[in-house]
């Protein structure tokens, strides 16, 4: 015979609290219960009762039935239900790890190179927050842009954020590389557009590249990481000015600007 002390415990585990595990037993067993059985069931007020078998219905352990009684869902579409909610529950948690993870590493890295390089972590990289922080500093390195501007995107469906600082340090005489993918009529227009700006742009060989940023005056950096060619997911743009990490990110550009074809 099944233990009534092992049902409650295995509930309470699935996120179910001591009252709703007893009372969803008791509905169980005599196929419903009204307010005033619950309320007595567990020695509290009608109304308390009733936020009770409310907060289980949003659970998925009962459902409403007539003359405001409620009747429990089958063990299987119940247990199913709590186990949904315990996977979401556990997703979000696995995710904040996966934040804080990536936190403590860029931390950790940073606090290794200055003790062992001799080299701040704000001299290396500075974190941005989003996408939107990342378009922010592109559009005030390119204000900034005295000699040349070195683009490596995808479709650069992002041009409009841009365009008005890169017609600008074209007007400067500012020399304008643009290496991106050119695969649908949105990636076309924009490659067109920038040849009518007076920037020379070229189509990378690769079908799909996983870096994106700009390089401005040998001196200034920003980029990110998509993690998947669908951009559903990426790590967090950054910014440098460390003439290190500039040389390799250009000396990449220059190799992949050589391979890639001219847009005509």
């Amino acid at each position: 015979m099944t233990s009534i002390d092992e049902l409650l415990s295995l509930l309470e585990r699935m996120g179910v609290s001591k009252a709703e595990a007893k009372l969803y037993l008791k509905v169980l067993e005599d196929g419903s219960i009204n307010l005033e059985g619950a309320a007595k069931l567990l020695g509290c007020s009608v109304r308390e009762a009733e936020t009770l078998l409310k907060a289980m219905t949003a659970k998925g352990l009962l459902k409403p039935s007539v003359n405001n009684s409620y009747e429990a869902l089958k063990p299987k579409e119940a247990v199913n239900a709590l186990l949904k909610a315990k996977i979401e529950e556990l997703n979000a948690k696995l995710e904040h790890f996966r934040g804080d993870a990536s936190k403590l590493i860029s931390l950790l890295e940073g606090f290794y190179a200055e003790r062992h390089l001799g080299v701040k972590p704000e001299e290396l990289l500075k974190p941005l927050e989003a996408l939107s922080s990342m378009e922010l500093q592109t559009v005030k390195m390119l204000s900034e842009a005295q000699r040349e501007v070195n683009i490596f995107t995808a479709g650069f469906g992002w041009l409009d954020k841009v365009y008005e600082e890169l017609s600008s340090a074209k007007s400067r005489g500012v020399k304008v590389k643009v290496l991106m993918r050119v695969v649908d009529e949105e990636s076309r227009k924009a490659a067109e557009r920038l040849k009518d700006l007076g920037a020379e742009v070229r189509v990378q060989r690769e079908p799909w590249y996983p870096l994106r940023g700009t390089i401005v005056d040998d001196s200034k950096l920003v980029f990110l990481i998509w993690a998947t060619e669908h951009k559903t997911r990426y790590y967090r743009p950054h910014y440098t000015e460390n003439e290190g990490l500039i040389k390799v990110f250009k000396e990449a550009f220059s190799k992949r600007w050589e391979d890639a074809e001219a847009y005509t």
